[in-house]
């Protein structure tokens, strides 16, 4: 099973990780893994860290609903049991090298 961001209503939260500084061309390279605008539209929201503090950033929102559970996602159980299949289907395949 793969994360996958989709609407939700204002009272639904997302844990994650905030990457800060990245830079524009890092942007266009997760733009095309991410295959932004077909698989997933890039939007700008707001996060707030664990003091509260709010902070601009930008998610990745799934723009299907194909293999989409109503679960929470487990990071552990992605790394033991799907990290490397998923490595190897998906990020070879969108290897531009």
């Amino acid at each position: 099973m793969y994360p996958a961001l989709v609407p939700g209503s204002p009272e639904d939260a997302v844990e994650g990780v905030l990457y800060r500084g990245v830079t524009s061309d890092q942007l266009e390279a997760l733009d095309r893994f991410e295959d932004e605008g077909t698989g997933y539209q890039r939007i700008e929201v707001t996060v707030r860290d664990l003091a509260g503090i709010p902070y601009p950033a930008w998610v990745y929102r799934y723009l299907g609903d194909a293999r989409v559970e109503a679960a929470d996602w487990d990071p552990v159980e992605f790394e033991r049991d799907g990290l490397a299949r998923f490595l190897a289907t998906y990020c070879r395949a969108r290897d531009p090298g």
